[in-house]
């Protein structure tokens, strides 16, 4: 009776000082919260942007937007929980900061887990160590002040396995119940999630040939499947494809360049030096191994996903986390008390000093080209990044006559980047803005360009900045001939940003009116005989009112269109180079069409095919139809055999090109529509819209015979 008794008050007085440290956590995030002023960065602002969706989404009613939200461009759809978590942030004027005290919600769960599994291996008050051990590390501070899923992740994680070993290997219901229940919410904060629980599908494995555990093991997959798999099968079309395209983000093959160890190394840093040292090397103590039957789960939690994520090309340390509470819960297990709380005390001071600064960064030199940070810190920033102002001046200045003015950013730094400006742009109204990345033409179709001089971001993720940032200070380009500044800010870190809009013309920057062209090409564009007529230029609108182009045939990205006809109105464009004359164009760069109408284009049958094959190299198409408004083809895709067949239809209101499945197959079994509408557009609007940003009028369509024509528009 004496030892339980003294046992309640250990567990009280470990769970009564976990709740003072969670306190000041709670105070101190509240105090950055209300000094900070640092935008969101690249994912962060998306999360923000996916919050700001659902929120106006179900302010309508519109429910279905949880599992039919668009992902952002060139990202994965991210499950629902984290950006419904935030959605009340948008109630206080700097939603970006108040975002981040529901962190401290997941901070709180990660905490309780930790202590809860270190409890159960060990009941006194190295448990509290354990959890302020990993709640101070630096990886858990960042995730603590930034403005990502991944904290709750590996709360989630700690909670599961907590979960699972109150279980006992699915021998009771309420864990098993409670193990299925966390996973489901884990899959749907990040579909990661199920990395870090690779331990656990064994057990459950040796549950399901066990008759006394079997019923657990089945209904713990019961629940979580039930909670994250409608959001799944909805999602997969646009889901795994994405995934496969980002794990590969600049990535380094696991056994190339030491890429093996690259965690091990990062989590020096990630962890704290004294917590690395003691951590890892807490796996190979003896006090350790003498209860190694009971605690070997832990070590198979942290193997399992620090494998997984070393094999996954894209490296970061919150992607790691989540497999390492484990870690303080052996150091704390393995180490004498003189070691422990020292240990532990220091991870105090190191959470203490990240959000506050006080005592300055030590960097420590080690070997294997390591660096060491001790007490690192991001004290909150008042710093104004001008990116409201920026946004403002150009909604001032666009043009009202357009439905929306494309505006190209020439950056991708940490605080000036394209979510953040898209975020801050959604946030303050302005919906005729719509930003846009830098492409190899630079900033074709935009009436805006904002450009960040002095450095434009890391390294790694500025590919074609340089070049584009050339072209804008090259006082004789023809960058300069088409845009003027039209204000310029300065910025924290010393540089500046410039906005430039389009320059108004009043004269024709081309000379003459009809131009013949034996060959020609634009980018993915080329033709042979084509013919321009740029027609009569307006003084009064700066821009050529009715240009006719026309050739026998083109070839756009390899794809063959004959008898072409086009008529484009209010166009403005510019020569590459400055001569005079058409004839010495190498390219030019349209800056605004009004209109695309296409008067007559012909596409063939055999000439789809040619096309359908050449841009899918694993596509083999023995047949390939036109009849009737219908096209149909048949075919092998990687061996697999496939057909499909849809009515392609002109629509008017909404102006759009419908693609309406009638039956698609792979490997002799039907396809959901539904699924294939999440993996290719359907519908091809032609109502302006950011990639083309003018009204195209396509007259009649036609299908029959193997051809398809368009005429008349």
């Amino acid at each position: 009776m004496e030892k339980n008794l003294r046992r309640r008050l250990i567990l009280a007085a470990g769970l009564a000082a976990l709740a003072i440290f969670l306190g000041w956590e709670w105070f101190a995030l509240k105090a950055y919260v209300r000094q900070d002023n640092t935008p969101p960065s690249w994912d962060q602002a998306d999360h923000l942007s996916d919050a700001w969706d659902y929120r106006q989404a179900l302010e309508q009613g519109r429910w279905s937007v949880l599992w039919t939200l668009p992902p952002k461009p060139g990202m994965p759809p991210f499950p629902p929980l984290y950006a419904l978590s935030i959605m009340g942030s948008y109630s206080s004027p700097k939603p970006a900061q108040a975002a981040l005290l529901v962190n401290w919600f997941y901070l709180a769960l990660l905490c309780l887990s930790i202590f809860g599994i270190a409890w159960e291996f060990r009941p006194d008050l190295t448990a509290l160590a354990a959890a302020l051990i990993f709640a101070g590390a630096p990886a858990v501070q960042d995730l603590l002040f930034t403005q990502l899923m991944d904290l709750a992740v590996v709360a989630l994680a700690a909670a599961a396995y907590w979960a699972l070993i109150r279980s006992e290997k699915f021998k009771r219901w309420p864990g098993s119940l409670a193990f299925g229940a966390v996973f489901a919410l884990g899959m749907m904060y990040k579909w990661s999630f199920f990395s870090y629980l690779l331990p656990a599908f064994w057990i459950a494995g040796g549950a399901l040939r066990d008759p006394g555990r079997r019923p657990k093991a089945l209904a713990a997959a019961g629940v979580a499947l039930a909670g994250f798999a409608p959001w799944y099968v909805a999602e997969a079309p646009l889901l795994f494809p994405k995934l496969i395209q980002a794990s590969a983000d600049q990535s380094v093959a696991f056994w190339r360049g030491g890429a093996v160890l690259s965690y091990f190394k990062d989590s020096i840093n990630g962890l704290g030096l004294p917590f690395f040292l003691l951590g890892w090397l807490s796996l190979l103590s003896p006090r350790h191994k003498r209860r190694w039957e009971s605690m070997r789960l832990l070590p198979a939690w942290i193997a399992a996903s620090y494998v997984f994520w070393t094999i996954v090309p894209n490296r970061q340390m919150r992607f790691l986390l989540p497999g390492l509470p484990a870690l303080a819960v052996c150091a704390a297990s393995a180490w004498p008390d003189l070691i422990v709380w020292p240990l532990a005390g220091f991870q105090l001071l190191s959470a203490a000093n990240f959000p506050a600064g006080v005592i300055p960064s030590t960097p420590i030199p080690l070997p294997l080209d390591a660096t060491a940070t001790l007490l690192p810190s991001r004290p909150p920033s008042s710093a104004d990044w001008k990116i409201g102002d920026i946004l403002k001046t150009a909604d001032k200045l666009r043009d009202r006559a357009e439905p929306f003015a494309n505006t190209t950013l020439v950056a991708n730094a940490p605080e000036f980047n394209g979510p953040t400006f898209a975020w801050t742009d959604q946030i303050l109204g302005f919906s005729s803005l719509k930003m846009r990345a830098v492409n190899h033409r630079l900033c074709e179709l935009s009436q805006f360009v904002i450009f960040k001089e002095g450095s434009l971001g890391p390294p790694a993720v500025i590919a074609g900045l340089p070049e584009a940032a050339a072209q804008i200070r090259d006082p004789r380009g023809w960058f300069r001939r088409a845009f003027v500044q039209a204000g310029a800010w300065p910025l924290p870190d010393g540089s500046q940003a410039v906005l430039f809009r389009q320059r108004r013309f009043r004269r024709p920057p081309l000379r003459g009116r009809i131009f013949n062209f034996q060959f020609y090409r634009s980018g993915p564009l080329s033709a042979k005989n084509m013919r321009i007529d740029l027609g009569r230029w307006d003084a009064r609108t700066g821009d050529y009112m009715r240009v006719l182009v026309s050739a026998p045939q083109i070839l756009f990205r390899g794809l063959a269109v004959t008898n072409f006809n086009l008529e484009l109105n209010d166009v403005l464009l510019v020569p590459v180079k400055d001569e005079p004359g058409l004839r010495a164009w190498d390219d030019v760069r349209f800056l605004r069409i009004g209109r695309l109408k296409i008067v007559s284009a012909r596409l063939s049958a055999d000439d789809l095919r040619l096309f359908l094959e050449n841009r899918a190299k694993k596509l083999d198409l023995y047949s390939l139809t036109m009849e009737n408004g219908v096209l149909s083809l048949q075919g092998r895709f990687s061996a697999i055999p496939v057909s499909a067949s849809a009515r392609i239809v002109l629509g008017r209101a909404p102006p759009q090109l419908d693609f309406n499945v009638l039956s698609a197959k792979a490997a002799g079994l039907p396809l959901p529509v539904g699924w294939l509408g999440r993996m290719i557009p359907l519908s091809l609007s032609l109502a302006p819209n950011p990639e083309t940003p003018f009204a195209i009028d396509a007259g009649s369509l036609t299908i029959t015979g193997g051809v398809l024509r368009v005429s008349g528009g």
